[in-house]
Parts: C-alpha cells; structure tokens; sequence
C-alpha cells in the first residue's frame, strides 16, 4: 500500500501463492521504483509473469519492482532450491535502483552469476541491478543455523548487515 504525505492511500496491491507467503520488506528510493521482497511457497502469476517455486514444501526468495506512482508492477525475480527453504529478511534500493538483499539459506542460491552453496543454514547478501539482473552475492556462516536479519548502505556504498549466527 502507498500512502501520501497527507497519509491517503495512492494505492494497493498484492501477490503471492496459494501457499503460507510472507513479506522480506519493502524499499522505494527517489526514483519512480519500489520493490518488495517475499517469501513464496508455490507457483503463482503477477502481471503476465508466472513465477515457478522449484518445489511446493519450500520457500523461495522473490524480489519484484512496482512503479512507485501507480503501483503497476514491472518485473520480478525468484531464486531458490528444490530441497531446503530460503528466505529473504531485508530489501534496500541504492539511488541508482539497485536493490540489496539479505536472509538465510541452505543448499545452493542462484542470487548470482555463480550459485552459492552452504551445508547448513547460512547467511546471504546480493545485489542485483534495477532490472534485477545478477550484480554479486555472498554468504558466510558457520555450522548451525544462521540468517541475515538487516541490510543498509552508507553515502558512498558500503553494505553494512546483520543477522543471527548460532556458532561455532
């Protein structure tokens, strides 16, 4: 939902699967863009985009772009795997709409040009650009269960999050 300054609603929208869906948050910056985050639990269309979970007893990450004036989504972009949940936490737009992203996985994510594997649940950050075309990503984590929780940026870039880490 977008609210002006006067706090009257501009307008809503939704989307999602007929599974347990939920939010990973919401950026908007300057420009005319806002993107959401969210965690899909089944295939589901937007727009005339339909969007496949690699698997219906998981959770994928989904990261889709609205115009900020009138709510009409633009793209989207869904990256997961067929075995294990993973799950979006926090979502940032840099001035240039680049959007930044973190949360937790376990098996292998496809955020980037190269996917990520982690054995256990690890912590992840990427970055795709404005079109939500691969930028870079990264996890770390140890042996048990960890998740990235907060992502932000400073005034000259620096990527800065935070999260759960069950050591060692």
């Amino acid at each position: 939902v977008r609210y002006n300054s006067s706090l009257i609603e501009s307008w809503s929208t939704s989307f999602g699967s007929p599974a347990n869906d939920y939010t990973g948050g919401i950026a908007a910056n300057a420009g005319a863009v806002v993107f959401a985050a969210a965690n899909i639990g089944q295939t589901f269309t937007i727009g005339a985009n339909t969007f496949t979970n690699t698997t219906t007893n998981t959770t994928d990450v989904f990261i889709v772009r609205f115009n900020s004036g009138t709510g009409a989504y633009l793209t989207g972009r869904m990256a997961g795997n067929a075995t294990y949940n993973c799950t979006v936490r926090d979502i940032i737009v840099d001035p240039s709409s680049n959007v930044y992203f973190t949360g937790g996985f376990r098996g292998s994510l496809a955020v980037a040009t190269t996917a990520l594997n982690a054995t256990s649940q690890d912590i992840f950050i990427g970055r795709w650009t404005a079109a939500l075309a691969n930028s870079w990503a990264y996890n770390m984590g140890g042996t048990s269960s960890d998740n990235g929780t907060a992502i932000s940026l400073d005034g000259v870039g620096n990527v800065y999050y935070t999260g759960t880490f069950i050591g060692p």
